[in-house]
C-alpha cells in the first residue's frame, strides 16, 4: 500500500459539512524562539483538536554545531503511545512546497509507531512516499508525553534549513496535524533567511471518493485535494448518465492533504439511482488539477 493509499484508507468523513468546518479550528501559529537558543524554534498547536489520535500541542526543533537535529513533539493526551498510535515529522528539505510529496512538498517523513521500529519514507517522483532504510543517525523515543526524534542533517540532504510539520495518528483514522495547515520554516543558523518562494507551477492533485446520498436530501461528495501550498478552490459536476444534474463550487480556502473533505449537494427529489460526480481543483496561482470522478449512489 502506498502512503497516499494509506491516508485514503484511514481518513473518515467528519460530518456532512463543507470544509469551512475544518478551517474554523485553525490554531494561531506562535514562534517562541526568544525563549530558546538561536538555533532552536518551537511552535504550538491548539489542544483538544484531535479525535482519537495523539493530540499535538507543541513542536520544538533544535540543532547543534555537528548538524544533529532534534525534534520534540509534545502530546496533550498521551503519557505513553497506545498500541495503534504513531507520530511523524515531515521534512521539506529543499524548502520548496512545489516539489516533493503532495503533503506540502515534503521530501521525507520520519515515523515513530508504537511497537515498531522507527521508519523513514521518501517522496517519489509521483508525489507519493515509499519506505526506505532509515539512516543510522535516526533515533526516536517516547517518554512522559513527549516524542523525541533525532537525526543528522546531512543524512537527509539538509544544508541550511527545511520546512517542517508534524502529525499524530492512529489506525482508526484519527489524525492531528501541527500546524493545521502547511509547514513551518526552520534554519540551522538563526540568522539565515529562508529562500523566497518561486512562482507556483505545480497543479493540485484530486481524488474523488465513492459516496452515497438520499433523494431530496443533502448528499456529501467525498474528495481529497492535494496541493503543495495547501490552498484550493474546488468545482464539482454531478452526472446521471451523460446528463449533468448538479454543480457545486467551493471558493478558494485552506486545504489539508491529510483530510477527506465533503462538498454538500442538495439532491433533487426525483433523482435516484447510480450517478457519478467529478471534482477539479484550482490553486491560488490558477493551476488546475486532474479531473477525478467517483460513483455516487442515491437511494
Amino acid at each position: 500500500m502506498t502512503f497516499v493509499e494509506f491516508w485514503v484508507t484511514l481518513a473518515r468523513v467528519k460530518g456532512s459539512t463543507r470544509r469551512a468546518a475544518f478551517v474554523a479550528g485553525v490554531a494561531a501559529l506562535v514562534f517562541a524562539g526568544a525563549a530558546y537558543a538561536a538555533n532552536t524554534k518551537s511552535f504550538t498547536d491548539a489542544g483538544g483538536d484531535a479525535s482519537t489520535s495523539p493530540d499535538l500541542t507543541s513542536v520544538a526543533v533544535s540543532s547543534d554545531d555537528a548538524g544533529l537535529i532534534t525534534v520534540k513533539l509534545t502530546l496533550a493526551n498521551r503519557p505513553a503511545l497506545g498500541a495503534t498510535d504513531g507520530v511523524a515529522v515531515a521534512l521539506d528539505t529543499d524548502q520548496n512546497p512545489d516539489t516533493g510529496a503532495v503533503f506540502y512538498g515534503a521530501e521525507w517523513e520520519l515515523d515513530l509507531v508504537a511497537g515498531s521500529a522507527a521508519t523513514v519514507y521518501q517522496a517519489t517522483a509521483a508525489g507519493d512516499y515509499t519506505q526506505v532504510p532509515a539512516p543510522a543517525s535516526y533515533h526516536a523515543s517516547f517518554e512522559g508525553g513527549v516524542a523525541t526524534l533525532t537525526f543528522n542533517a546531512a543524512d537527509f540532504g539538509i544544508t541550511s534549513g527545511f520546512n517542517v510539520h508534524a502529525l499524530g495518528f492512529d489506525n482508526n483514522g484519527g489524525l492531528d496535524a501541527a500546524p493545521d495547515f502547511r509547514s513551518v520554516n526552520y534554519q540551522l543558523a538563526g540568522s539565515t533567511t529562508p529562500p523566497a518562494l518561486q512562482p507556483d507551477h505545480r497543479a493540485p492533485v484530486d481524488l474523488a471518493i465513492k459516496s452515497r446520498g438520499t433523494h431530496g436530501k443533502v448528499a456529501g461528495l467525498g474528495y481529497f485535494a492535494w496541493d503543495g501550498r495547501g490552498v484550493t478552490a474546488d468545482a464539482f459536476v454531478i452526472y446521471k448518465g451523460k446528463k449533468i444534474v448538479g454543480r457545486v463550487n467551493l471558493p478558494l480556502a485552506d486545504t489539508s492533504p491529510y483530510l477527506l473533505y465533503v462538498a454538500r449537494w442538495k439532491v433533487p427529489k426525483k433523482t435516484k439511482g447510480k450517478l457519478r460526480f467529478c471534482v477539479r481543483s484550482t490553486d491560488r496561482a490558477g493551476n488546475k488539477s486532474n479531473n477525478s470522478c467517483a460513483a455516487l449512489t442515491i437511494k
